[in-house]
């Protein structure tokens, strides 16, 4: 029987204990290293639910496969314990999505260099977005018609990035495109001060703002100084699905911004990727060719068991892409709404559009003038259904619905699961086969 608990592993284990002395998420996790192996079956780990739902399936009883991420846990923002760490260090295998979804990989990789890692991202086409532009460069630049001492709002929507850097400075009025333009490259030259979402700061002409996402909309308010100035807004993100954002007065309007250039100073960007690609059906069946290759290899002696595993589990998930695929095909609109900007690889399958709300409102307090955008938005649409998150209060997406005389359906993209939850049961098949039925309520 192939393991992978070797000497190497042993001194892993003692670094990554004190290497990660001082990580979050303390608490206990299924990676309970005195309960690993107890059934004498080889350990596999799989980092949260969807990737756990899908080895299990195809491992069967010929595997012990445990979640790495606690329950209750923000899989974008977890971070593994020591405890957790020394669980892991005994596993022979650890199954993740990758695409940036685990921000805890790089520390495994680098205190447990010996341990088996397979990486479903790896064999699918993902979604990809521009990231943050290089030092010294930005993605988008505009003037900003600032009042002077007066307040405003950078509100920001759901986002998969943890910081963004930003920066407001002021020019000569007249000043040209080249100037501009080589002023902002100058100001983005600067890391930037570390700021907090929800903090308040007191405008500095051309200093730039590090801003911590957190993996949550929200905004940072500002003071403008005194005097009257042309000011100029440069950012390294433009804004976009995967990290929207505004700038909003005192009264809850949007600032109008002019860009000085269209696209950004360098052609250098980052790439960056939508990381919710186990929500595709096309990408959970070449996950589970994946998976039932990695397996065989490492046990071959249980190849027939993982094959099985797999048959069924792809038989399923192509039964529900063909029925699925008619019924979107005669649609009436291609278009949902979403709270939670997690479903466009569902929708690619498909050939629908998601739209999020996210951006227009917040999972915590709403702006009127969110609320009122977002009404707005849907009551022209013609959208009778929104759809929130399945486990995470919105209370955003309920007023609006009130407001349209619309109702909302749970769409799950099963990073928050619950045993309440009536898919839990069923597994990963269980939520694609709500999210599905449930799209379909609202195109028709």
């Amino acid at each position: 029987m192939h393991t992978r608990r070797s000497f190497l592993k042993s001194l892993a284990l003692l670094g990554a204990a004190g290497a990660l002395a001082g990580c979050r998420g303390q608490s206990p996790t299924a990676a309970d290293p005195a309960a690993v192996g107890a059934s004498g079956k080889p350990v596999v780990y799989a980092s949260f639910y969807p990737i756990h739902s899908l080895v299990s399936a195809i491992a069967g009883d010929a595997l012990e496969v445990r979640a790495f991420l606690p329950p209750g846990q923000d899989p974008h923002l977890w971070e593994p314990s020591p405890r957790a760490m020394q669980g892991l260090a005994r596993a022979d295998l650890l199954v993740v999505n990758g695409a940036n979804m685990e921000p805890w990989l790089p520390q495994v990789r680098a205190n447990l260099p010996d341990l088996e890692i397979l990486v479903l991202s790896d064999y699918v086409e993902l979604i990809t977005y521009k990231g943050a532009a290089a030092i010294g460069e930005f993605q988008y630049l505009a003037a900003a018609p600032l009042t002077p001492g007066a307040d405003y709002r950078l509100a920001f929507g759901h986002t998969h990035e943890r910081t963004m850097r930003a920066a407001f400075f002021t020019a000569p009025a007249g000043a040209s495109e080249r100037d501009l333009v080589a002023r902002g490259k100058e100001v983005m030259e600067d890391q930037g001060t570390e700021v907090r979402q929800k903090e308040s700061v007191e405008l500095v002409d051309g200093e730039v703002l590090k801003i911590d996402m957190g993996h949550e909309s929200g905004n940072i308010d500002f003071r403008v100084p005194a005097g009257e100035a042309d000011w100029y807004f440069v950012a390294d993100r433009v804004s976009q699905d995967i990290l929207s954002y505004d700038i909003i007065d005192d009264s809850g309007a949007k600032v109008p911004t002019d860009p000085v250039i269209d696209g950004s100073s360098s052609g250098t960007d980052e790439i960056t990727f939508d990381p919710h690609s186990w929500m595709s059906v096309i990408n959970a069946k070449r996950y589970c060719n994946a998976i039932h290759g990695t397996l065989g290899e490492l046990w071959p002696e249980q190849e027939g068991a993982f094959g099985k595993g797999k048959f069924a589990l792809v038989r399923e998930l192509t039964r529900l892409q063909g029925e699925y695929k008619e019924i979107f095909g005669a649609a009436d609109r291609q278009e949902f709404i979403v709270s939670h900007n997690g479903f466009a690889y569902l929708a690619r399958d498909f050939g629908l559009q998601q739209r999020s709300l996210q951006g227009l409102t917040t999972n915590e307090a709403p702006s009127l003038y969110s609320l009122v955008a977002a009404i707005r938005y849907v009551r022209a649409e013609g959208i009778r259904i929104v759809y929130h998150e399945l486990g995470v209060e919105d209370p955003g997406i309920e007023t609006i619905v009130g407001e349209v005389g619309g109702e909302t359906l749970p769409l799950a993209s099963m990073e928050h699961v619950s045993v309440e939850d009536g898919p839990f049961g069923e597994g990963y098949l269980g939520y694609l086969r709500m999210n599905l039925e449930n799209l379909a309520a609202s195109i028709h």
